[in-house]
């Protein structure tokens, strides 16, 4: 039974650390709930608010993109 729960724990890993990758590259979010979304939205499917943005991306990135769009 040791290794079935041993594999559940690490597939449960997993699929935590896929959602989170999943998630930090969705471009909006809803401010109401926090739900995001791969594309905009007029309103929240889930709370049904009508507070859908585009989130802000943090430092890090942006300068990762600024750095590849300069022709050098």
């Amino acid at each position: 039974m040791g290794l079935f729960e041993d594999l559940g724990r690490k597939v449960g890993k997993f699929t935590h650390e896929a959602k989170q990758a999943a998630d930090e590259g969705t471009p909006y979010v809803c401010q109401n709930c926090g739900e995001r979304f791969y594309t905009e939205q007029e309103s929240c499917p889930e709370c049904g608010g009508g507070a859908v943005v585009e989130r802000e991306q943090p430092a890090d990135e942006s300068a990762d993109d600024s750095s590849e769009s300069d022709p050098e």
